[in-house]
Protein backbone atom coordinates (compact mmCIF):
# COMPACT_ATOMS: atom_id res chain seq x y z
CA UNK A 1 0.00 0.00 0.00
CA UNK A 2 1.07 3.46 -0.69
CA UNK A 3 -0.51 7.01 -0.47
CA UNK A 4 -0.96 9.14 -3.07
CA UNK A 5 1.91 10.41 -5.08
CA UNK A 6 1.48 13.51 -4.96
CA UNK A 7 2.19 13.91 -1.40
CA UNK A 8 5.32 13.14 -1.57
CA UNK A 9 6.42 16.62 -2.63
CA UNK A 10 4.66 18.40 0.32
CA UNK A 11 6.61 19.41 3.18
CA UNK A 12 4.72 19.25 6.70
CA UNK A 13 4.04 22.08 8.68
CA UNK A 14 6.21 22.57 11.47
CA UNK A 15 4.40 23.41 14.61
CA UNK A 16 5.48 24.89 18.01
CA UNK A 17 6.94 22.21 20.25
CA UNK A 18 4.38 21.84 23.15
CA UNK A 19 5.86 23.29 26.35
CA UNK A 20 5.73 19.50 28.66
CA UNK A 21 7.69 17.58 25.34
CA UNK A 22 10.38 20.85 25.99
CA UNK A 23 10.75 20.59 29.05
CA UNK A 24 11.18 16.52 29.22
CA UNK A 25 14.02 17.35 26.70
CA UNK A 26 15.74 20.49 28.57
CA UNK A 27 15.41 19.56 32.08
CA UNK A 28 13.44 22.51 33.21
CA UNK A 29 9.88 22.50 34.79
CA UNK A 30 7.27 23.29 32.11
CA UNK A 31 6.07 26.11 34.15
CA UNK A 32 9.67 28.00 33.82
CA UNK A 33 9.67 27.86 30.33
CA UNK A 34 8.35 30.89 28.72
CA UNK A 35 6.73 29.87 24.97
CA UNK A 36 7.50 32.91 22.67
CA UNK A 37 7.49 30.66 19.34
CA UNK A 38 3.20 30.49 18.71
CA UNK A 39 2.17 34.10 19.39
CA UNK A 40 -0.17 32.37 22.31
CA UNK A 41 -1.90 35.15 24.89
CA UNK A 42 0.19 34.95 28.07
CA UNK A 43 -2.46 36.32 29.56
CA UNK A 44 -4.56 33.32 28.71
CA UNK A 45 -8.33 33.42 28.53
CA UNK A 46 -10.79 36.08 30.48
CA UNK A 47 -12.25 35.23 34.04
CA UNK A 48 -15.78 34.93 32.29
CA UNK A 49 -14.21 32.41 29.32
CA UNK A 50 -12.80 30.55 32.42
CA UNK A 51 -16.07 30.01 33.94
CA UNK A 52 -18.12 29.27 30.88
CA UNK A 53 -15.89 26.60 30.67
CA UNK A 54 -16.37 24.83 33.89
CA UNK A 55 -20.07 25.44 34.00
CA UNK A 56 -21.78 25.88 30.44
CA UNK A 57 -21.14 22.83 28.59
CA UNK A 58 -22.90 19.24 27.98
CA UNK A 59 -20.02 17.13 26.88
CA UNK A 60 -22.72 14.19 26.57
CA UNK A 61 -24.98 16.31 23.61
CA UNK A 62 -23.82 17.33 20.06
CA UNK A 63 -22.54 20.78 19.99
CA UNK A 64 -24.98 23.52 17.37
CA UNK A 65 -23.93 22.76 13.92
CA UNK A 66 -24.45 26.69 13.02
CA UNK A 67 -23.17 27.94 16.39
CA UNK A 68 -26.15 30.46 16.35
CA UNK A 69 -25.64 31.91 19.72
CA UNK A 70 -22.11 32.54 19.00
CA UNK A 71 -22.59 34.07 15.44
CA UNK A 72 -25.27 36.26 16.74
CA UNK A 73 -22.74 37.82 19.13
CA UNK A 74 -20.44 37.84 16.34
CA UNK A 75 -22.55 39.74 14.50
CA UNK A 76 -22.80 42.63 17.44
CA UNK A 77 -19.02 42.94 17.67
CA UNK A 78 -18.26 42.87 13.96
CA UNK A 79 -21.19 44.63 12.48
CA UNK A 80 -21.27 41.98 10.12
CA UNK A 81 -24.87 39.73 9.38
CA UNK A 82 -25.05 36.81 11.30
CA UNK A 83 -26.38 34.69 8.41
CA UNK A 84 -22.85 35.68 6.71
CA UNK A 85 -20.64 34.21 9.88
CA UNK A 86 -19.62 30.92 9.73
CA UNK A 87 -17.99 29.68 12.83
CA UNK A 88 -14.56 27.01 12.39
CA UNK A 89 -12.60 24.72 14.17
CA UNK A 90 -9.89 27.28 14.17
CA UNK A 91 -9.67 29.60 11.15
CA UNK A 92 -7.18 26.69 9.92
CA UNK A 93 -10.65 24.66 9.28
CA UNK A 94 -12.10 27.85 7.15
CA UNK A 95 -8.93 27.80 5.15
CA UNK A 96 -9.07 24.33 3.85
CA UNK A 97 -12.63 24.70 3.49
CA UNK A 98 -11.85 27.65 0.69
CA UNK A 99 -9.18 26.19 -0.69
CA UNK A 100 -11.63 23.17 -1.79
CA UNK A 101 -14.57 25.39 -2.64
CA UNK A 102 -12.25 27.52 -5.21
CA UNK A 103 -9.34 25.35 -6.38
CA UNK A 104 -9.92 22.75 -8.88
CA UNK A 105 -6.30 20.91 -9.73
CA UNK A 106 -4.13 22.80 -12.24
CA UNK A 107 -5.89 26.12 -10.67
CA UNK A 108 -3.94 28.54 -9.12
CA UNK A 109 -3.32 30.06 -5.51
CA UNK A 110 -1.55 33.29 -5.38
CA UNK A 111 0.81 33.35 -2.10
CA UNK A 112 2.43 36.17 -0.74
CA UNK A 113 5.47 34.70 1.09
CA UNK A 114 6.89 35.19 3.68
CA UNK A 115 3.18 34.82 5.35
CA UNK A 116 1.33 32.13 7.25
CA UNK A 117 2.84 28.81 5.82
CA UNK A 118 -0.49 27.00 5.86
CA UNK A 119 -1.89 28.62 2.32
CA UNK A 120 0.64 26.77 0.30
CA UNK A 121 0.09 23.84 1.88
CA UNK A 122 -3.54 23.55 1.59
CA UNK A 123 -3.43 24.86 -1.95
CA UNK A 124 -1.26 21.71 -2.31
CA UNK A 125 -3.10 19.45 -1.07
CA UNK A 126 -6.21 20.38 -3.31
CA UNK A 127 -3.53 19.91 -6.37
CA UNK A 128 -3.36 23.30 -7.13
CA UNK A 129 -0.37 25.30 -8.10
CA UNK A 130 1.11 28.08 -6.25
CA UNK A 131 2.21 31.16 -7.80
CA UNK A 132 4.47 33.02 -5.25
CA UNK A 133 5.00 36.65 -5.21
CA UNK A 134 7.39 37.66 -2.54
CA UNK A 135 6.84 40.38 -0.73
CA UNK A 136 9.38 43.27 -0.86
CA UNK A 137 12.57 43.63 1.80
CA UNK A 138 10.10 45.94 4.00
CA UNK A 139 7.79 43.39 3.73
CA UNK A 140 4.90 45.56 2.01
CA UNK A 141 3.58 43.87 -0.94
CA UNK A 142 4.94 44.16 -5.01
CA UNK A 143 0.93 45.70 -5.58
CA UNK A 144 1.79 45.87 -9.64
CA UNK A 145 3.09 42.41 -9.98
CA UNK A 146 0.37 40.80 -7.74
CA UNK A 147 -3.01 42.88 -9.49
CA UNK A 148 -0.99 41.46 -12.78
CA UNK A 149 -1.10 37.85 -11.73
CA UNK A 150 -4.43 38.22 -10.02
CA UNK A 151 -6.05 38.77 -13.56
CA UNK A 152 -4.75 36.28 -15.28
CA UNK A 153 -7.57 33.65 -15.59
CA UNK A 154 -5.79 30.68 -13.91
CA UNK A 155 -5.54 32.51 -10.60
CA UNK A 156 -8.47 32.20 -8.49
CA UNK A 157 -7.67 32.92 -5.04
CA UNK A 158 -5.61 35.34 -3.33
CA UNK A 159 -4.81 35.38 0.82
CA UNK A 160 -3.59 38.22 2.00
CA UNK A 161 -2.76 38.32 5.93
CA UNK A 162 -2.75 41.61 7.60
CA UNK A 163 -1.26 42.38 10.18
CA UNK A 164 0.89 39.72 8.45
CA UNK A 165 2.79 36.90 10.19
CA UNK A 166 5.97 36.69 10.24
CA UNK A 167 6.58 40.58 9.94
CA UNK A 168 3.41 41.85 11.99
CA UNK A 169 2.42 44.87 9.42
CA UNK A 170 -0.05 46.22 7.89
CA UNK A 171 -1.41 46.17 4.18
CA UNK A 172 -2.65 49.57 3.12
CA UNK A 173 -6.26 49.36 3.10
CA UNK A 174 -6.41 50.98 -0.42
CA UNK A 175 -4.21 48.86 -1.67
CA UNK A 176 -6.34 45.80 -1.21
CA UNK A 177 -9.49 47.49 -2.28
CA UNK A 178 -7.76 47.86 -5.82
CA UNK A 179 -7.94 43.80 -6.16
CA UNK A 180 -11.61 43.91 -5.23
CA UNK A 181 -12.08 45.19 -8.97
CA UNK A 182 -9.97 42.05 -10.38
CA UNK A 183 -12.34 38.86 -11.43
CA UNK A 184 -10.32 36.99 -8.35
CA UNK A 185 -11.63 35.64 -4.42
CA UNK A 186 -9.84 37.57 -1.85
CA UNK A 187 -9.49 36.20 1.26
CA UNK A 188 -8.15 38.83 4.19
CA UNK A 189 -6.44 36.83 7.02
CA UNK A 190 -7.15 38.69 9.99
CA UNK A 191 -5.70 36.85 12.49
CA UNK A 192 -3.82 39.41 14.63
CA UNK A 193 -6.29 42.59 13.69
CA UNK A 194 -6.93 42.63 17.14
CA UNK A 195 -3.84 43.86 18.36
CA UNK A 196 -3.43 47.13 15.62
CA UNK A 197 -4.67 50.38 15.91
CA UNK A 198 -5.00 52.04 19.14
CA UNK A 199 -6.76 48.45 20.32
CA UNK A 200 -9.60 50.61 21.85
CA UNK A 201 -12.39 48.94 18.78
CA UNK A 202 -10.15 45.57 18.64
CA UNK A 203 -9.11 46.35 15.24
CA UNK A 204 -12.22 47.35 13.67
CA UNK A 205 -11.09 50.84 11.82
CA UNK A 206 -8.53 48.52 10.31
CA UNK A 207 -10.69 45.58 8.99
CA UNK A 208 -12.34 44.79 5.38
CA UNK A 209 -14.96 43.25 7.05
CA UNK A 210 -17.71 45.97 6.26
CA UNK A 211 -17.01 45.53 2.38
CA UNK A 212 -17.78 42.14 2.34
CA UNK A 213 -21.85 42.97 2.06
CA UNK A 214 -20.69 45.41 -0.39
CA UNK A 215 -18.62 42.98 -2.77
CA UNK A 216 -18.96 39.44 -3.97
CA UNK A 217 -15.40 38.50 -3.42
CA UNK A 218 -14.27 38.88 -0.25
CA UNK A 219 -13.66 36.98 2.36
CA UNK A 220 -12.58 38.28 5.71
CA UNK A 221 -11.16 35.65 8.49
CA UNK A 222 -10.70 35.97 12.41
CA UNK A 223 -9.77 34.06 15.33
CA UNK A 224 -10.05 33.86 18.92
CA UNK A 225 -6.72 31.65 19.23
CA UNK A 226 -4.95 35.23 19.38
CA UNK A 227 -6.07 38.33 21.49
CA UNK A 228 -8.90 35.56 23.20
CA UNK A 229 -6.16 33.55 24.21
CA UNK A 230 -8.55 30.43 23.37
CA UNK A 231 -5.44 28.76 20.70
CA UNK A 232 -5.75 25.51 23.12
CA UNK A 233 -9.87 25.29 22.04
CA UNK A 234 -9.60 25.90 18.07
CA UNK A 235 -12.02 28.38 17.55
CA UNK A 236 -12.30 30.84 14.68
CA UNK A 237 -14.53 32.44 12.00
CA UNK A 238 -15.38 33.48 8.65
CA UNK A 239 -17.15 36.60 7.50
CA UNK A 240 -18.63 35.29 3.82
CA UNK A 241 -20.61 36.91 0.48
CA UNK A 242 -24.30 35.94 0.89
CA UNK A 243 -24.44 33.80 -2.33
CA UNK A 244 -21.48 31.37 -0.45
CA UNK A 245 -23.15 30.53 2.35
CA UNK A 246 -25.48 27.69 0.94
CA UNK A 247 -22.23 26.19 -0.40
CA UNK A 248 -20.40 26.36 2.18
CA UNK A 249 -22.86 24.51 4.26
CA UNK A 250 -22.46 21.56 1.87
CA UNK A 251 -18.44 21.65 2.84
CA UNK A 252 -18.53 22.28 6.33
CA UNK A 253 -18.60 19.10 8.67
CA UNK A 254 -21.72 19.15 10.88
CA UNK A 255 -20.46 19.16 14.37
CA UNK A 256 -17.21 20.96 13.54
CA UNK A 257 -16.87 23.53 16.89
CA UNK A 258 -17.06 21.95 20.08
CA UNK A 259 -19.07 22.54 23.17
CA UNK A 260 -17.04 23.96 25.42
CA UNK A 261 -15.54 26.15 22.16
CA UNK A 262 -17.91 27.98 21.51
CA UNK A 263 -19.36 28.60 25.31
CA UNK A 264 -15.94 30.05 25.93
CA UNK A 265 -15.58 31.95 22.48
CA UNK A 266 -19.31 33.66 23.91
CA UNK A 267 -18.02 34.45 26.80
CA UNK A 268 -15.12 36.19 25.49
CA UNK A 269 -17.31 38.42 23.98
CA UNK A 270 -19.28 39.44 27.11
CA UNK A 271 -15.58 40.57 28.66
CA UNK A 272 -14.63 43.09 26.47
CA UNK A 273 -12.92 45.33 29.33
CA UNK A 274 -10.97 42.66 30.39
CA UNK A 275 -9.66 42.11 26.60
CA UNK A 276 -9.27 45.96 26.36
CA UNK A 277 -6.92 46.03 29.23
CA UNK A 278 -4.82 43.09 27.95
CA UNK A 279 -4.80 44.71 24.24
CA UNK A 280 -2.67 47.50 25.96
CA UNK A 281 -0.56 46.07 28.26
CA UNK A 282 0.90 43.83 25.33
CA UNK A 283 1.04 46.70 22.93
CA UNK A 284 2.57 48.60 25.83
CA UNK A 285 5.37 45.84 26.35
CA UNK A 286 5.74 45.06 22.12
CA UNK A 287 7.07 49.13 22.02
CA UNK A 288 8.72 48.28 25.05
CA UNK A 289 10.54 45.57 23.98
CA UNK A 290 10.80 47.01 20.22
CA UNK A 291 12.71 49.92 21.48
CA UNK A 292 14.92 47.48 23.44
CA UNK A 293 15.83 44.88 21.16
CA UNK A 294 16.44 47.71 18.60
CA UNK A 295 19.37 48.97 21.03
CA UNK A 296 20.87 46.13 21.13
CA UNK A 297 23.97 45.96 18.93
CA UNK A 298 22.87 44.44 15.02
CA UNK A 299 19.81 44.07 15.75
CA UNK A 300 16.67 45.55 13.61
CA UNK A 301 12.94 45.85 14.46
CA UNK A 302 10.05 45.44 12.10
CA UNK A 303 7.43 48.07 13.02
CA UNK A 304 4.40 45.73 14.30
CA UNK A 305 0.99 45.93 14.82
CA UNK A 306 0.68 42.51 16.43
CA UNK A 307 1.84 40.95 19.72
CA UNK A 308 4.76 39.95 18.08
CA UNK A 309 8.28 41.32 17.05
CA UNK A 310 10.22 40.11 14.10
CA UNK A 311 13.84 40.75 14.84
CA UNK A 312 16.76 40.44 12.08
CA UNK A 313 20.10 40.13 12.86
CA UNK A 314 22.96 41.75 10.93
CA UNK A 315 25.40 39.07 11.90
CA UNK A 316 24.50 36.93 14.65
CA UNK A 317 23.55 33.23 13.76
CA UNK A 318 19.57 33.63 14.28
CA UNK A 319 19.86 29.42 14.51
CA UNK A 320 22.85 29.22 17.09
CA UNK A 321 20.77 32.14 18.97
CA UNK A 322 17.17 30.24 19.28
CA UNK A 323 19.16 27.05 20.72
CA UNK A 324 21.10 28.56 23.13
CA UNK A 325 17.65 30.71 24.65
CA UNK A 326 16.13 27.39 24.03
CA UNK A 327 18.56 25.77 26.76
CA UNK A 328 17.55 28.53 29.37
CA UNK A 329 13.73 27.46 28.53
CA UNK A 330 13.18 30.71 26.05
CA UNK A 331 11.72 28.87 22.89
CA UNK A 332 11.52 31.84 19.86
CA UNK A 333 10.94 30.98 15.97
CA UNK A 334 13.67 31.34 14.10
CA UNK A 335 13.70 32.24 10.09
CA UNK A 336 16.66 32.17 7.88
CA UNK A 337 15.21 31.99 4.52
CA UNK A 338 15.47 34.10 1.05
CA UNK A 339 12.54 36.49 1.88
CA UNK A 340 12.82 36.66 5.38
CA UNK A 341 16.70 36.08 6.42
CA UNK A 342 18.38 35.76 9.90
CA UNK A 343 15.40 36.59 11.81
CA UNK A 344 13.63 35.53 15.21
CA UNK A 345 10.14 36.13 15.89
CA UNK A 346 9.41 37.22 19.39
CA UNK A 347 5.80 37.00 20.71
CA UNK A 348 4.89 39.51 23.47
CA UNK A 349 5.41 37.80 27.10
CA UNK A 350 4.63 39.15 30.48
CA UNK A 351 6.72 41.80 31.31
CA UNK A 352 8.83 39.66 33.38
CA UNK A 353 8.81 36.85 30.94
CA UNK A 354 9.90 40.00 28.53
CA UNK A 355 12.58 40.96 30.68
CA UNK A 356 14.31 37.19 30.80
CA UNK A 357 13.90 37.50 27.21
CA UNK A 358 16.02 40.86 27.13
CA UNK A 359 18.31 39.41 29.38
CA UNK A 360 18.93 36.10 27.56
CA UNK A 361 19.60 38.47 23.93
CA UNK A 362 21.93 40.46 25.41
CA UNK A 363 24.26 37.69 26.82
CA UNK A 364 24.28 35.61 23.92
CA UNK A 365 24.59 39.15 21.67
CA UNK A 366 27.74 39.94 24.16
CA UNK A 367 29.08 36.86 23.21
CA UNK A 368 28.98 37.41 19.62
CA UNK A 369 25.65 34.78 19.36
CA UNK A 370 27.85 31.66 19.90
CA UNK A 371 26.48 30.62 23.48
Amino acid sequence: MKAASYLDSIQAYQPAIPIEVLAGQIGIPADQIIKADANENPYGASPKAAEALLHSIAPHLYPDPGAVALCSQLSQFTGAPADQIMVGNGADELIDIIMRLFLDPGDTLIDLPPTFAMYKLHAELTRAAVLEIPRRPDFSIDLPALLAAASRPECKLVFLTTPNNPDGTLIPKEQIKLLLDLPIMLVVDEAYIEFSGSQADFGASQSCIPWVTQVDNLIVLRTFSKWAGLAGLRVGYGVFPAWLMPILWKVKQPYNVNCAAQAAAAACLTDLPYYKTVLQQISSERERMAAAIAALPGVAVVPSQTNFLLCQFKQASVKIIAAALRQKGILVRAYDEPNCPQSLRISIMKPWQNDLILKALEDNLSTGGNV
